[in-house]
């Protein structure tokens, strides 16, 4: 199980506020309904209250991994699968942005019982003045309808036969003979058999059930009672050829297994995500310290996961 900690690695890194005691915007938070089964709709609300002036105010709405963004706020970007920017401008002290309303889910592979999370933070041209978090618990799917009963049944059974080695496989599946040569499949059902010789053999033909099918490979049995069928396999005449010369399947592409790339400069980044048989994705700026200017301030999926070659890794560069 997969724990929620985009959101927070986003937090550590871009979230650094040089303000001491209370934050200069009041966010608020909330999610309805507070428990949720995996594919079911929650509904995050989320706002912002200024109580001092603040210019270039931002709202960036975190989720993780864990969650499906299944519908994004009115007026706000989607940079990714999981978070959204909204840009507010200037606010003056006491007045409110507006309610932004943003529809999610949890993911399928949640266990119930999980707690997740969601937070907004609130930025300006001062840095990071407010923050909020909300949760919900995930509960159970719900318990799916027992099978209908199974309808009455007909025993098929295959005999092999002859000098060679063959198999015998049916469609609907059941049979796989010489491993499994007897099953049970409902009455009128068409069961399809198929008779496949193995290297050095030929197949020679059916009998019982399936004589009229002589030498074809396939069979069609319609059981409304148990059925016996035969397929014979004789040894094929011996012939000397000479096997064609083989080519080695390349090897698998290395892996992208992703590097840390936080404190590098953006070129600096693309190279050392190259070297690591990644690519560089999505670059998004937000508004950081001077020393983190121009540089990787987080990045996403997280370090040390292993994609396929030449995935793509989104970075968060200061500005």
């Amino acid at each position: 199980m997969r724990l929620v900690v985009a959101a927070a690695v986003m937090l550590l890194v871009v979230g650094a506020s040089a303000h001491a005691g209370p934050f200069d915007v009041t966010v608020s938070e909330s999610i309805s309904p507070s428990h949720a089964a995996p594919g079911d709709n929650v509904t995050i609300s989320f706002s912002a209250t200024a109580n001092v002036d603040q210019t270039g105010l931002e709202l960036d709405f975190y989720l993780g991994p864990n969650w499906k963004l299944t519908s994004g706020a009115s007026g706000c970007s989607k940079p990714n699968d999981y978070d959204l920017v909204c840009t507010v401008g200037d606010l003056s002290s006491g007045s409110s942005t507006p309610t932004y309303s943003a529809t999610a889910s949890p993911d399928p592979g949640d266990q119930p019982g999980t707690s997740l999370e969601s937070r907004v933070l609130a930025n300006s041209s001062s840095g990071n003045v407010g923050s909020a978090a909300a949760h919900i618990t995930v509960d159970a799917p719900p318990t799916p309808p027992p099978p209908p009963p199974s309808p009455k049944s007909s025993a098929l059974s295959i005999a092999l036969q002859g000098t060679g080695v063959g198999f015998v496989t049916s469609a609907p599946t059941g049979l796989s003979c010489g491993t499994q040569c007897t099953a049970s499949f409902g009455q009128g059902t068409a069961v399809t058999l198929t008779a496949t010789p193995a290297a050095g053999s030929v197949f020679s033909g059916w009998g019982g059930a399936c004589a009229a099918s002589a030498t074809n490979a396939q069979c069609v049995v319609t059981l409304n009672a148990d059925a016996g069928v035969s397929a014979t396999f004789d040894l094929a005449p011996t012939t000397t050829t000479t096997p064609a010369p083989t080519t080695p399947s390349p090897p698998p592409p290395a892996p992208c297994v992703v590097p840390n790339v936080v404190g590098m400069t953006l070129a600096a980044a693309g190279k050392r995500l190259t070297r690591a048989h990644c690519r560089l994705g999505r670059v998004t700026k937000r508004k950081a310290r001077h020393a983190q200017v121009g540089r990787v301030i987080a990045e996403h999926p997280f370090v040390g996961e292993y994609l396929d070659n030449g995935s793509r890794v989104a970075v968060v560069v200061g500005r």
